[in-house]
């Protein structure tokens, strides 16, 4: 019986002993246990800080387009006024522009003492391309309130080779056009300073001649001559 005790005894105090040593080993564990965990939690803070930043600058970029965008519209304001200023410089030339700008076709020969008349210019479109005079010409023709007539009677084969139509010449200057024997042009200048064209393609039937296209020719030039007048009327009202 005594023996028995003795052993008990002795496994208490051996567990006891285990016991106390545990405790103070995992001690320094258990603080590097938290040290790490205090760390994780600092290194998340400061990630989330720094996840906030691009946000934030990003939101600093956002008025830098915006600036960006408001000065592109202050570009494009400037290059109209400078259209208009253009304009205004070719209106001081206009009486130099020469009424004729190349001979006449045998179409447009039927015409010559109406052109001169009604003071409307004449080119024949089988010239394309022009030289580079005639090229300054017909754009500030284009812009000056001026008739201009293209006679395409003899011009097909011709703009065949550069793979033009008659109305791809008369688009170049006046923004539209179509194929046809004569294209009858103008612009009328508007309140605001802008500029509206005027185009009309006059063909003829394969029963009808010459003669009866410059009397269609002759009729267009005077309704644009009226239409004109109607129109600039409206713009000086407004």
């Amino acid at each position: 019986m005594s023996k028995s005790t003795s052993t008990k005894s002795y496994l208490i105090v051996t567990l006891l002993a285990f016991f106390a040593a545990f405790i103070f080993l995992a001690k320094p564990l258990i603080n590097d246990i938290s040290t790490e965990k205090h760390n994780v939690n600092a290194e998340s803070s400061n990630s989330k800080e720094n996840n906030a930043i691009p946000i934030e600058s990003e939101q600093v970029k956002k008025p830098s387009r915006l600036a960006s965008s408001s000065l592109n519209k202050s570009t494009l304001e400037i290059g109209v006024n400078t259209e208009i200023v253009l304009q205004d410089i070719d209106k001081t030339e206009e009486a130099d522009l020469p009424r004729l700008l190349s001979s006449y076709t045998q179409a447009g020969a039927l015409l010559d003492d109406f052109l001169e008349m009604q003071n409307v210019a004449y080119l024949d479109s089988s010239y394309y391309p022009f030289d580079a005079q005639t090229e300054s010409i017909v754009r500030r023709y284009a812009t000056s309130g001026k008739i201009l007539l293209f006679d395409n009677t003899q011009a097909s084969e011709n703009l065949l080779e550069f793979n033009k139509t008659s109305g791809d010449v008369v688009a170049d200057y006046y923004g539209t056009g179509a194929e046809s024997d004569m294209t009858v042009a103008t612009s009328i200048e508007l309140a605001n300073g802008g500029i509206e064209y005027m185009v009309l393609p006059i063909s003829i039937s394969e029963s009808e001649d010459n003669i009866a296209l410059s009397e269609k020719v002759k009729l267009a030039i005077e309704l644009f001559q009226l239409e004109q007048t109607r129109k600039q009327d409206e713009n000086n009202k407004s």
